[in-house]
């Protein structure tokens, strides 16, 4: 078994009604063009969850300012 958990409103969709994976949608505002769920909602959900494994897409990394993206 699996839990899936995702801002990204497509794998939820490629995801959900496949047997042996639990899907959890973070909430938050809709962004249409890049078809994510963003801000404080998404945010408190992420900080409130522990995951045994995570799979990490950033445009960017420093020390200084920390994880960035190009749709943030």
């Amino acid at each position: 078994e699996l839990t899936v958990i995702t801002s990204a409103v497509a794998v939820f969709e490629a995801l959900r009604g496949q047997a042996g994976i639990d899907v959890l949608l973070t909430g938050g505002l809709y962004r249409r063009d890049s078809q994510t769920l963003i801000g404080p909602t998404a945010e408190a959900v992420l900080r409130d969850l522990r995951a045994d494994r995570l799979f990490l897409a950033v445009a960017g990394a420093s020390i200084d300012f920390g994880l960035s993206h190009t749709n943030l």
